[in-house]
């Protein structure tokens, strides 16, 4: 099922992703193994976003995400569902870019502040995919506009949409829709994997060189 919501100005699609490519244990087992390691730990980076206690990859670079265990799957699926259901028809044949890729946890009492991703172009996009969402998991907020620093729960409802997410959702806005995420009220954690996206630009072409290939 696909969801297009008009949430104040903003165009934002909700879809539920076969079972199969979240319901995976693999895949989950492979997000635990990586904020194990001592080398992510060491180079964490909590987004400045963030209030409270959560683990992050970003900033880090995309082969966090890419050498996930069975993760191949998921990309391709995203890839797809976003040339169709975000760009449209005309762009079915056309090649998507993640330019940035990373995966969050949130533990108890964590919450995130209004913010965007990049500037936005009429090329790009943003992705979010629930991996696990548990019962009184945090809520995706979509603001009216961008609020700064103010803490999201004190604006009112006219500026402020929650969202109720699950395991397996997909949700894809533009990069310059202003957003954040209510406090999460579970023991266990929230994962999530975020893309940032565009239309892949053609090849560049150089001039030809003496021997009549290009360099």
């Amino acid at each position: 099922m696909i969801e297009k919501l008009k949430i104040f100005d903003h165009e934002i699609i909700k879809h539920k992703v076969p079972s199969n490519l979240y319901d995976d244990i693999e895949l989950k087992s492979s997000v635990d193994k990586l904020f194990a390691k001592k080398e992510v730990v060491s180079k964490w980076q909590i987004p400045t976003e963030q209030m409270g206690e959560g683990v992050s990859t970003v900033g880090m670079g995309n082969r966090y995400i890419i050498n996930l265990t069975n993760v191949s799957p998921l990309l391709t699926y995203i890839s797809k569902f976003v040339l169709k259901n975000y760009f449209g028809e005309d762009y079915l044949n056309e090649e998507i870019l993640f330019t940035r890729m990373w995966v969050n946890r949130i533990y108890k009492h964590c919450s995130g502040k209004c913010h965007v991703h990049y500037s936005g172009n009429d090329v790009s996009g943003t992705a979010i995919f629930y991996l696990d969402v548990p019962k009184n998991g945090s809520k995706l907020i979509i603001l009216k506009q961008d609020i700064g620093d103010i803490i999201v729960e004190k604006v009112h409802d006219d500026l402020a949409h929650y969202l109720d997410v699950e395991s397996g959702d997909l949700i894809v806005h533009t990069q310059v829709t202003p957003h954040a995420f209510s406090e999460h009220l579970s023991d266990d954690p929230r994962t999530c994997l975020i893309f940032d996206f565009e239309i892949k630009p053609p090849p560049r072409k150089y001039p030809e060189n003496k021997i009549g290939k290009y360099m």
